[in-house]
């Protein structure tokens, strides 16, 4: 039986766009991957500014995480059910970004 999708699963690319793009970040979406790949989704926060990318890995539908790629240098794996800790980590690297 096939799983049935949710909108508001934070692994899902218009809610997750949708909740970033609510708390004033720019978001452009570069790929949707196919059902059978792993990755979900890989998507641009804060193009020319941060330039971070992010892909949605998605193992299974209670395992996922989020590979956060930071100026083409740092790569971050969060796993996480809670858009805060997505907005705390973007809003830190800003703020870092901001102080160099």
């Amino acid at each position: 039986m096939k799983e049935k999708k949710r909108k508001n699963n934070l692994y899902t690319l218009s809610y997750f766009s949708k909740r970033l793009r609510e708390n004033g970040f720019i978001v452009k979406t570069l790929v949707n991957y196919s059902e059978n790949d792993i990755r979900k989704w890989t998507i641009i926060i804060e193009p020319n500014v941060l330039n971070i990318l992010c892909t949605c890995i998605k193992i299974s539908s209670t395992n996922f995480y989020f590979s956060l790629l930071i100026n083409s240098e740092n790569l971050l794996r969060i796993r996480t059910e809670s858009m805060e800790v997505i907005f705390n980590i973007i809003n830190e690297l800003k703020k870092n970004e901001k102080t160099e």
